[in-house]
């Protein structure tokens, strides 16, 4: 726990860091982008790439956080836990998407997302290819310097609906999500992190996950709430991470979740 002598770090502290620390490792990432440097970290015929810019974003953000907020815990995906005595911590997922990264697909990002006390706080998302940096504190969010907001209130019929891969969708919620997949205007895929920030743009409506890490959603939580929308899992709980439902306001949301909870 902190000092009760410390000074108390602000929000837009904090939001100002997450945006620097993935200006940093979207940088160092950028290097690396369309070159032949991933390794498969998978066993057993898996296939789960890493490459030198996922390592060396992880790392340039952890010097920043090391520096500029030594007391905090840092999770990160390819480094793991700096384990130390706060209730706040910084995760990193250096290149969101790495799949993506590697086949030369620009949709890919780096995310810094802040937990207080196990509440998401403060994301912050960038593909430097594009420029594209969203931030959120779950009361505001930004695309840049712009202010942005979800859409509200579509017709199940008028969604626009995305999932990074189908086939990453737990057997159990599969026959809920073809039926969702049917019944919604657009189905987009692939596009990992880059969902979220659309859904928080007002450019897409419902993003459904399974399977997720607490880096990979932890940046993004406070993007979307910031923006107007809805984050639980799929069960319409806390217990965000393995599943994920991002809706773009309660009411779709709570049409969406009453397919995955019949």
């Amino acid at each position: 726990m902190r000092q009760n002598d410390e000074p108390r770090i602000t929000a837009e502290a904090d939001t100002d860091l997450a945006i620097r620390l993935c200006r940093k490792g979207g940088a160092t990432a950028l290097a690396h982008f369309r070159r032949s440097d991933a390794q498969n970290k998978a066993e057993d015929g898996a296939y789960d790439p890493v490459t030198l810019g996922d390592q060396e974003a992880e790392t340039a953000i952890r010097n920043m956080l090391e520096s500029e907020r030594p007391r905090d815990n840092i999770l990160g995906e390819e480094f793991g836990l700096k384990d130390v005595a706060s209730d706040r911590c910084w995760t990193i997922d250096p290149i969101d998407g790495t799949r993506a990264f590697v086949s030369g697909i620009p949709s890919w990002g780096t995310l810094v997302g802040l937990r207080e006390k196990d509440a998401f706080s403060i994301g912050a998302a960038y593909q430097p290819v594009t420029g594209d940096l969203f931030a959120g504190d779950g009361e505001t969010a930004w695309l840049g310097s712009n202010t942005i907001t979800t859409r509200k209130a579509v017709a199940i019929k008028d969604l626009r609906l995305s999932t990074t891969d189908v086939d990453l969708i737990d057997e159990v919620y599969r026959p809920a999500f073809a039926q969702l997949k049917a019944e919604v205007a657009i189905t987009r895929l692939g596009l990992d992190w880059y969902a979220y920030g659309l859904l928080a743009a007002g450019h897409l409506d419902v993003v459904i996950e399974c399977g997720l890490q607490v880096y990979d959603i932890a940046a993004l939580v406070p993007i979307v709430r910031g923006a107007g929308g809805v984050v639980t899992d799929l069960k319409g709980g806390d217990d965000i991470g393995p599943t994920v439902i991002a809706a773009s306001c309660p009411q779709v949301h709570d049409a969406v979740l009453a397919r995955f909870m019949a």
